[in-house]
């Protein structure tokens, strides 16, 4: 049962905040406090919710996100009005981009001062509209008991909104008028939701939320489902592509991988839901397998930029794609095979790929379409499929050959290959396997060749935007979820910068299971940099080691 905070028989606005989190399931707050949030953040630990003070609005946005992908349940980000709220649109943004859930809370000014030139006034909830599935403001100007009654439903919602909405983690958002967090209420809740201001439409976003939920907990429609086994079973040259959106559903992912039995590619988040180590990852050749393919099979993924936006030269012309996906709105925004010449060809012109969308719960999904494929109707082409998997495990395999050569050949000066040769080395002896964030262009290619995962959600980097700045704030989260397990944030030394503060964040709640290294800290590069530079010795190298001592 969810804790609360001791009830009182006049509960202000802040108690029923922290309660309505705790009740919804939130476990961990990340934020900065101020002016008027800092009481809520005791009240949330009053309730039993965790708060975990960073450095800045934007950190704490990265933390939180990272906490609801690690337990597939939204976090918290706290920040106060104006210009926290300002930092805290980064967070609302890069859960949008990278369907991550995460529950936004921003105080604001009073609403009595509103249009006045209150303290740090802005309108917030126009500011975060286009980043969030919602953006609530509970109404003030009602009863008590409505007013706190729409308190605590706008937190409910928020929290189910970030959950599920579109049938997929997103970002919600709360606005909290300091006037109604400081205001006592009657009592601690309305005893039906129709007492909360504007109920109706409280009403209508809770019933929209419920059938989204129930939508998304379902497998995809049986006939499409069966239209893609028998697609797959007649390819010649199958691909399996592994996205993050199937990290919370290995079993079912890997029972589909063996139906399958051809290459697979995973994307870098997707890492370690089939294992790495499986004959039949084909990462070492991405490239030439993902030109080669003629059907393709994404499950949990996008056909976005990471995947050439499935268009040549990244794909073949004629690739035909089998979309695994609770992203209603990302399959739509493909064209359907089936559909007759003419809106292929429209489709085609508009810059779109053909593809079959299999919208529902990805491992219920996964698991129906293993199913049909073991039962398709159509023969597979047994014998192209042997010789394609042949080949391409036989290239995957050179190339990987060449790569540890590469790895295991001494530098000096150090470069890329040496460093990572050494650090996979030593990753390889601990156990369990370490959860691994990658930050830095340069850095996350090389974790992605380098480093293998058999582990589902044991790698994280800067995802789907491409965000600097996650770094740290994801390894403090990924610290804090597990204790006893070894977490490596591997930054490039530009990207740490942008979260150098968080170091303090994690000597502060002394995460001992956390380890930094930072590439290209005045070594890796220089040998690039110092023949363009003519006063080499007048370079300045930045220590960071000498920052975290």
């Amino acid at each position: 049962m969810p804790q609360t905070a001791p009830r009182t028989a006049n509960p202000d606005g802040y108690t029923l905040v922290a309660n309505a989190l705790a009740q919804s399931g939130v476990r961990m707050v990340f934020g900065v406090v101020g002016i008027p949030i800092t009481p809520l953040a005791t009240a949330a630990q009053a309730a039993g919710v965790r708060f975990i003070a960073m450095r800045t609005e934007t950190a704490a946005g990265y933390a939180a996100c990272a906490w609801g992908y690690l337990t597939g349940h939204p976090a918290a980000l706290l920040a106060v009005s104006g210009p926290g709220a300002v930092n805290a649109i980064a967070g609302a943004c890069h859960a949008e981009a990278n369907r991550m859930p995460l529950v936004v809370l921003c105080g604001a000014c009073s609403t009595d001062e509103e249009g006045l030139g209150g303290f740090q006034e802005a309108d917030q909830r126009a500011m975060m509209r286009p980043h969030c599935a919602v953006a609530l403001r509970p109404n003030a100007n009602e009863t008590d008991a409505a007013s706190g009654a729409a308190l605590s439903n706008a937190i409910r919602l928020a929290v189910e909104a970030a959950a599920v909405a579109d049938g997929v983690p997103r970002a919600a958002y709360v606005d909290l008028p300091a006037d109604m967090l400081i205001r006592r209420y009657d009592r601690a809740e309305a005893s039906d939701a129709s007492e909360a201001a504007g109920s109706s439409d409280v009403v209508e976003l809770s019933g929209s939320l419920q059938m989204q939920a129930a939508r998304a907990a379902r497998g995809a429609a049986p006939g499409a489902v069966r239209e893609a086994a028998e697609l797959l079973a007649s390819a010649s040259r199958p691909l399996l592509i592994v996205g993050q959106g199937a990290a919370h559903s290995a079993g079912e992912v890997a029972e589909l991988a063996r139906a399958l039995d051809a290459p697979f590619v995973p994307l870098p988040m997707g890492k370690g839901v089939v294992p790495d180590s499986n004959d039949l990852n084909a990462s070492a050749a991405r490239s030439t397998t993902l030109r080669e393919c003629d059907v393709c099979v994404v499950v949990g993924g996008r056909l976005d930029w990471m995947l050439g936006l499935g268009r040549p030269p990244t794909f073949a012309h004629d690739v035909k794609f089998v979309l695994v996906t609770a992203d209603v709105a990302d399959a739509s925004r493909h064209a359907w095979i089936g559909v007759d010449q003419g809106v292929k060809a429209q489709a085609s012109r508009a810059g779109r790929v053909h593809a079959l969308a299999l919208t529902g719960a990805v491992g219920r999904t996964s698991l129906l379409l293993a199913n049909e494929l073991r039962a398709a109707r159509l023969p597979r082409s047994r014998e192209a499929q042997r010789a394609w998997k042949a080949r391409v495990q036989a290239t995957a395999s050179h190339r990987r050959a060449e790569l540890d050569a590469r790895l295991r050949r001494p530098r000096q000066p150090l470069d890329f290959y040496a460093a990572f040769g050494v650090l996979r080395s030593a990753l390889l002896r601990v156990a369990p396997e370490p959860v691994v964030i990658a930050e830095g262009a340069n850095t996350m290619d090389m974790c992605r060749l380098a480093l293998a995962h058999d582990r589902p959600l044991s790698k994280l980097d800067a995802g789907a935007w491409g965000t600097m700045g996650v770094g740290l704030p994801y390894a403090i989260a990924a610290a804090l979820r597990q204790p006893q397990r070894l977490v490596v944030a591997i930054e490039g030394d530009s990207a740490l910068g942008f979260s150098l503060a968080e170091l303090e964040t994690a000597a502060r709640f002394k995460l001992g299971n956390l380890l930094v290294l930072v590439m290209n800290n005045g070594g890796i590069y220089v040998r690039l940099r110092f023949d363009r530079v003519q006063n080499p010795k007048q370079h300045s190298r930045w220590r960071y080691a000498s920052v975290s001592r």
